[in-house]
């Protein structure tokens, strides 16, 4: 198993790591080692808490999130999901909405919590692991690193799937209009 970091720009220096697992916390520190002082800032925006809704999207994340707080990134995170997720993940991760509600609803505190955070973090690098929960936070993200972890082709899956066309491409636009917005790209 592979572990790719993306770590943001720290004053003149771009900081990538990809290592192994077991050499994972080595290379955090010897990254840190040569960067400002101060912790990596990361927004993670999620799909779904692995607790509540299973899925390999949402494993990875779960275990992500497991990872770099032990390795001493600063995040905040964001899923759909309930009040429960914000315990569940000792207080990295916090529902943004519940999974049933409303699209337009979900997309609307998506955004406002992004905000929130992002303000008072200028130097943040945000990450997206789901296109759909990336979508209402770009303008936000515009101003900070943003690095997308490509799981598969939603839209193309949803085609395969046997979804209707408008949906089909619905999904594929938001996929464009993120990934064109990536400044790095994680492929899983």
């Amino acid at each position: 198993l592979l572990v790719t970091f993306l770590l943001c720009e720290r004053g003149l220096r771009t900081m990538t790591a990809v290592a192994a697992p077991t050499r994972h916390s080595e290379c955090i520190r010897e990254i840190s080692a040569g960067a400002a002082r101060t912790s990596l800032q990361t927004l993670q925006l999620g799909m779904g808490w692995f607790g509540e809704k299973a899925g390999g999207l949402n494993r990875v994340y779960a275990h992500l999130v497991d990872e770099l707080s032990r390795d001493g990134v600063e995040l905040h995170g964001l899923v759909a999901g309930s009040p429960e997720v914000a315990r569940a993940s000792n207080g990295l991760v916090h529902a943004f909405a519940p999974a049933d509600a409303p699209l337009l609803t979900r997309m609307r505190a998506l955004r406002a919590a992004a905000s929130a955070w992002l303000r008072e973090r200028p130097d943040a690098l945000v990450v997206s692991h789901f296109a759909l929960n990336a979508f209402p936070a770009l303008s936000q993200a515009r101003r900070h690193p943003f690095v997308v972890h490509f799981q598969g082709p939603w839209g193309e899956e949803s085609r395969v799937e046997g979804e209707g066309r408008i949906a089909v491409i619905a999904k594929e636009t938001v996929e464009r209009a993120v990934y064109r917005r990536a400044s790095r790209a994680i492929v899983l």
